[in-house]
């Protein structure tokens, strides 16, 4: 009986050892989740974080459909962006989508072919006043109505998509009007309207003007 208990004694404090083990094993487990969690939350944490435009207009058409849309953007000094004349009031058109004769680059000596029917205008500086955008059914390989969609997302002080509409371009050549809006000195967007159907695609409009000479810095 003597060594009987013993060896009972030995296995308890075993056991014993084995659950504390275990649950500090559990305990570093739950601390590791919570050191991952805070790590992931930091990649994601935009405080203080200063885009480079404050502003984008988002215009965009299926994927499936092969045209080329254009979108043309006056500001209020009367100047007009489109894909002859891509910057103005410190206003960039980055991309001429043109269909699937732009979604192609050559990688490795091989043609890639990456379909994405959209033309961002990004803002690096707001510039007052009325702010017309339009579009323009310039093409397409099989001519068919074309649903386009245009979205004005602000991106400081805050990222919200502050209007959104779509409308359907019927045939080549159609201009469509999307929106006003007015722009302040403290990059605020407001007033959208559509009610007024404003044309800016007119004969001379994809003409480079001469502008004036830089001033001095």
């Amino acid at each position: 009986m003597k060594f009987a208990t013993q060896s009972s004694s030995g296995a308890t404090i075993l056991a014993n050892f084995a659950l504390t083990m275990l649950k500090a094993l559990l305990v570093l487990a739950f601390l590791g989740l919570m050191l991952m969690s805070v790590q992931e939350n930091k990649k994601f944490d935009t405080e203080g974080l200063t885009p480079p435009v404050f502003l984008m207009l988002v215009l965009s058409w299926s994927n499936e459909v092969d045209a080329d849309i254009d979108i043309h953007v006056k500001c209020p000094t009367g100047e007009q962006l489109n894909y002859v004349r891509k910057e103005i009031c410190f206003a960039n058109l980055e991309r001429d989508a043109r269909g699937v004769a732009s979604d192609w680059s050559m990688i490795n000596d091989e043609r890639v072919v990456v379909v994405k029917n959209r033309e961002v205008v990004s803002f690096r500086h707001p510039v007052p006043g009325e702010w017309t955008v339009n579009v323009f059914y310039y093409n397409a390989r099989t001519p068919t109505p074309v649903d386009v969609k245009l979205e004005v997302t602000v991106l400081n002080p805050k990222i919200y998509t502050a209007f959104e509409r779509t409308i359907t371009l019927n045939r080549p050549g159609q201009e469509g009007h999307m929106v006003r809006f007015e722009m302040t000195n403290a990059n605020h967007v407001y007033g959208f309207d559509t009610t007024r159907d404003v044309k800016l695609v007119v004969p001379g409009l994809n003409s480079t003007p001469v502008l004036p000479g830089a001033p001095p810095r």
